[in-house]
C-alpha cells in the first residue's frame, strides 16, 4: 500500500492504525502499526530519534523544547500523519504494589484503597496519580446510585487518557475489571466498614507522580499529538509476548528490558504480573572511534598496546555489567520463589529486549551463567515492509507493545 493511499485511509478508518511512542533518556522511539482482525499486525513504519545529551535524565524531562523538536522531527521523517498515540511512563518513576485486601465490591474497595494510600502506604512522591485492579476474587459491582460521584480537587479526570494502562489491562486481560465510569479518587477518607466475610483478594496498585505524568502529556500535546493512553513498561512488553510465541499462560517467566542506564525486570505467572523492578545497571555504548582533543595520542610504536589495553578495559566493564545483571536476576528469582513462597514454580525462560548495543552477547552470558533458556524478543508474525525488523525488534519492543493496544483508550 502506498503511503498516499494509507494517509487517505487513516482519516476514514483511524481504528485500524495505532501508534506507540517511548521516550527514554537517549532517544524517542515510535512504531506505527496497521491492525486487522483476521491478519497478523503489520508495522507500517518505525524509527528513533536521538535526544541531545542530558535532555532527559532518569526519566525526568530537563529540556522539554528539545524533546518536542525530536518528536516532531521523527514523525516528519517517517511521514506519520495520525495524531493519536499510546505512551509509556518511565518505569523508574512508577510504583507497583501488590496488596491483600478484603474481597468487597469495587466502590468499597476504592474507598479502602484511598484510605490506605492517604494514611498507611508510603509513596516516594507527593501528589500521586494512582489506580488499581483486582487480580482475582469476586466481581461484584458497586450498587448504582442516582447521585453523581464526588470529585476530589486533585483527582484525575476520566476525560484524560488512561493514565496508568489499567483500564485497558482490566478490560482485555486477567489484570482486573473495567474501571470506566468509576471516580479515580474519593473524598471520603474514612475506612469502609469491614465485610463480615474473611475472604481476601489480590489487588495491584499502580501510582506515579502527577507532576511528571502531566509533563509527559503536555510534551506529547505540544508536539501536535493526542495521547489516548499511558501505561508502564511491563504491561507493554507482556502484551507483545501475548501476541507472540513467548507467552506461556501457565508458565513463570522473566521479561528483561535492558537499556544503557536502567534495566526493567518483570516476573509473570499465569498471565499475571507478579513483580516488576527497575535497577540501575550501566551498559556503556562503544566510544566514537575518532579520538577527542582531550585524548592523548600515544606514539606509533605504542598504538597496538594502547588499543589492546583499551579493548580489555571495555570488555571488563561489559562483563562486570553482565555479572551485575545476572546477580539482580538471581536475587529477584530467589525472592519470588522463597520469600513469596512460590517454591513449586520453575522459571521457563528469560526474554530480553531493549536498545543496549550488545544484547545478543548479554543473551549468551546469561544463558551460561544462569543455565536457563534465554532468548531475545522477536516475532516473525509481526511483519514490516522493509524486512529488517528482526534487527530492530528488541529496541522497538516497548512501542510495538504499545501500538498493539490498538483502539483501546
Amino acid at each position: 500500500m502506498s503511503k498516499h493511499v494509507y494517509t487517505l485511509l487513516s482519516r476514514f478508518m483511524p481504528d485500524r492504525y495505532s501508534i506507540g511512542i517511548e521516550i527514554t533518556d537517549h532517544a524517542v522511539k515510535t512504531v506505527e502499526m496497521e491492525l486487522k482482525s483476521r491478519r497478523n499486525p503489520h508495522i507500517l513504519c518505525y524509527g528513533s530519534e536521538s535526544l541531545p545529551l542530558n535532555c532527559v535524565d532518569d526519566g525526568k524531562i530537563i529540556e522539554p523544547y528539545k524533546v518536542i523538536q525530536s518528536i516532531q522531527t521523527l514523525f516528519a521523517r517517517l511521514n506519520i500523519k495520525s495524531k493519536r498515540v499510546h505512551l509509556v511512563v518511565p518505569s523508574q518513576s512508577i510504583m507497583v504494589r501488590f496488596l491483600k485486601l478484603p474481597d468487597i465490591p469495587l466502590k468499597d474497595l476504592r474507598k479502602l484503597i484511598d484510605f490506605e494510600v492517604k494514611h498507611n502506604i508510603h509513596l516516594p512522591f507527593e501528589n500521586p496519580v494512582y489506580d488499581f485492579v483486582k487480580l482475582n476474587g469476586s466481581e461484584r459491582p458497586a450498587k448504582k446510585s442516582s447521585k453523581p460521584p464526588k470529585k476530589d480537587s486533585g483527582a484525575a479526570s476520566l476525560a484524560e487518557p488512561d493514565l496508568l494502562g489499567l483500564r485497558e489491562a482490566a478490560s482485555t486481560s486477567n489484570f482486573g475489571l473495567d474501571l470506566k465510569g468509576i471516580n479515580l479518587f474519593g473524598e471520603d477518607t474514612s475506612a469502609p466498614e469491614e465485610t463480615p466475610e474473611a475472604v481476601q483478594c489480590d489487588v495491584m496498585l499502580v501510582a506515579g507522580p502527577k507532576e511528571l505524568i502531566e509533563q509527559y502529556l503536555e510534551i506529547i500535546r505540544s508536539a501536535g499529538l493526542k495521547p489516548i493512553s499511558m501505561e508502564f513498561k511491563a504491561l507493554s512488553l507482556y502484551r507483545l509476548m501475548e501476541k507472540t510465541e513467548f507467552a506461556d499462560p501457565k508458565a513463570t517467566c522473566l521479561v528483561v528490558d535492558i537499556n544503557e542506564n536502567v534495566t526493567d525486570i518483570s516476573i509473570f505467572h499465569d498471565c499475571l504480573l507478579k513483580i516488576t523492578r527497575t535497577v540501575p545497571i550501566h551498559f556503556k555504548k562503544p566510544a566514537d572511534p575518532q579520538q577527542t582533543s582531550d585524548t592523548p595520542i600515544p606514539p606509533e610504536e605504542e598504538v597496538s598496546l594502547f588499543s589492546l589495553f583499551q579493548s580489555n578495559d571495555k570488555e571488563s566493564e561489559f562483563t562486570a555489567s553482565c555479572s551485575d545483571l545476572a546477580h539482580e536476576l538471581e536475587r529477584l528469582m530467589n525472592f519470588y520463589r522463597y520469600t513469596l513462597n512460590n517454591r513449586n514454580q520453575e522459571f521457563s525462560r528469560i526474554v530480553l529486549s531493549g536498545d543496549v548495543v550488545r544484547l545478543h552477547d548479554i543473551e549468551v552470558y546469561l544463558r551460561e551463567r544462569l543455565n536457563m533458556e534465554v532468548t531475545v524478543a522477536y516475532s516473525p508474525g509481526i511483519k514490516t515492509d522493509d524486512g529488517l525488523l528482526e534487527h530492530a525488534f528488541p529496541a522497538m519492543a516497548v512501542p510495538i507493545g504499545l501500538a498493539l493496544r490498538g483502539r483501546e483508550t
